[in-house]
């Protein structure tokens, strides 16, 4: 599937940007970003994919 210069790829594009500003700027996700840094201090970016909080889990998956 091709998604350059729809309006598709724009709004993930737009969710994706709104989301690492918050991660990175919001005080009520510092908390898992302190997780982060501590295990990987050089983390530059991070985005929040997918989310199911009744698993009562955490998983993270880095590449």
């Amino acid at each position: 599937m091709k998604l350059r210069g729809t309006k598709t790829e724009e709004d993930i594009r737009t969710a994706l940007i709104k989301q690492h500003k918050s991660f990175f700027h919001d005080k009520d996700r510092q908390r898992m970003l302190f997780v982060l840094r501590k295990h990987f201090p050089n983390i530059k970016t991070a985005y929040i994919i997918d989310w199911i909080p009744e698993q009562g889990g955490i998983t993270f998956l880095y590449r």
